[in-house]
């Protein structure tokens, strides 16, 4: 069930990127959230009715896996976050904003999600990597004088 959230918002981010049209692109990325966002809900559910979730992704076990562990405090940071980018899409759906947006958006959500779910250093360095050059994509995607000044700054 852990990797679920981590995998789907990839494939949701290509589909979208996919799509011929921004218009469907915009109705599926709100409807894909939405249900992202009911799943985080199930998800903080479960995990205060059971004690915690690890799943050993691969056939590698403790030490040389990927271990994707949730407790109630990354089960919150996930529904956070789901329920944030929710918000973000609902509020971007009357602007012109190509798929390419909804592209790095669906992938920043997945590596953010990945970081609060993962337990070794490597995957907290790589998500985090991923997440700074879609961050700083994003930050350069409008070429408005804000977004540029924005981006001098740092």
């Amino acid at each position: 069930m852990l990797t679920f959230f981590v995998i789907v918002p990839v494939l949701i981010a290509v589909l979208l990127y996919m799509l011929p049209t921004n218009k469907a692109a915009k109705f599926l990325a709100v409807f894909f959230q939405s249900a992202l966002a009911l799943f985080a809900f199930y998800l903080v559910l479960t995990i205060h009715n059971e004690d915690n979730i690890t799943v050993f992704v691969g056939t590698y076990d403790d030490v040389m896996g990927i271990i994707l562990y949730a407790d109630a405090l990354a089960a919150t940071f996930v529904l956070l976050t789901a329920f944030i980018f929710l918000l973000v899409a609902i509020y971007t759906f009357n602007q012109e904003e190509s798929r390419t947006f909804w592209f790095l958006l669906f992938l920043l959500e997945a590596a953010l999600i990945g970081l609060f779910f993962t337990r070794d250093l490597f995957n907290v360095f790589v998500l985090a990597e991923v997440s700074t050059v879609v961050i700083a994509v994003l930050l350069m995607y409008d070429r408005g004088k804000r977004s540029m000044f924005l981006v001098w700054c740092f």
